[in-house]
């Protein structure tokens, strides 16, 4: 993935090719995009290079489904995450789940190893902000795997 930002949106993009695509990426990993596509969605299109028939599409979205969808996508992380973070996040599994959800609306990751990197971004979220401290082991099996 590249780090580069459409001057048009605020959003990291893989490629400028597709802003439909980006878009829709964006609906589902960000509550504020989905909030402004209910409320304002003229603005939010004003950022992105859509297609009439695009348009029309992303306001025929039934909001509810779209934040199940959301829902269900992170929910799959945790999934993910759980399996490779376990010790870490047996310290204290209900919180750590929920601020995995917040954790989640902030930062998606791309690529094949996005759930290693899921896993170290959100451990280093984690230490950041002194919640928790990682299994030693994890965060050394996480970086090894990363580097391979």
């Amino acid at each position: 993935m590249s780090d580069s930002i459409n001057p048009k949106s605020n959003s990291k993009l893989s490629t400028n090719k597709h802003p439909f695509t980006q878009l829709l990426a964006d609906v589902l990993a960000n509550p504020t995009i989905r909030k402004e596509l209910v409320e304002n969605p003229q603005k939010l299109f004003e950022r992105y290079e859509l297609s009439v028939g695009q348009k029309q599409s992303l306001l025929s979205i039934v909001p509810e489904e779209i934040q199940q969808q959301a829902i269900t996508l992170i929910d799959k992380r945790w999934h993910e995450i759980n399996k490779l973070i376990p010790k870490t996040i047996s310290f204290n599994p209900t919180e750590i789940q929920e601020l995995f959800r917040f954790f989640a609306t902030k930062f998606w990751p791309t690529g094949y190893r996005r759930h290693q990197i899921d896993a170290m971004k959100f451990i280093a979220f984690l230490e950041d902000n002194s919640i928790a401290v990682a299994d030693p082991t994890e965060k050394k099996r996480l970086r090894r795997g990363l580097k391979s």
